[in-house]
């Protein structure tokens, strides 16, 4: 357990209530409606990362699509980065896709991530939406 404290503790996590964590989502649909992929996921704003938990991904029949999570601090600037391998499903009904969990690594900055990205895309008909959160 100890180990586990101190890797959290060198990534600036530091730990917050189980309330903190938020359902975040983005998707991207077709011009007629259908719905083409989505990212869902539970976001907690740590004390200087972010946990990215149950991260699931849909992509509808017969498409490729990718997602990106990315991490933002100061004035806008990049700090972590997690990308999706492009996913192309080929059966008839799609499916989800189940990554886990994931932190974007703020710790190497005052202050940490003060804003999340996240890119949903649509490879097959070159499509993209993305959804930002804040921290508060």
């Amino acid at each position: 357990m100890l180990s586990v404290l101190t890797t959290m503790a060198s990534l600036g996590v530091g730990a917050l209530p189980a309330s903190a964590a938020q359902v975040v989502s983005s998707s991207y649909s077709h011009a007629g409606g259908a719905l083409a992929t989505k990212v869902t996921a539970d976001l907690s704003w740590l004390n200087r990362s972010v946990q990215l938990g149950n991260v699931q991904f849909y992509v509808m029949p017969s498409h490729c699509a990718r997602f990106n999570f990315w991490g933002y601090w100061g004035k806008g600037r990049e700090v972590a980065d997690i990308y999706s391998e492009r996913i192309c499903t080929t059966s008839s009904t799609g499916g989800w896709y189940s990554f886990g969990s994931e932190t974007l690594d703020g710790s190497s900055r005052v202050g940490g991530i003060s804003k999340v990205a996240i890119d949903v895309i649509d490879e097959t008909h070159n499509g993209m939406n993305t959804f930002t959160t804040y921290r508060e």
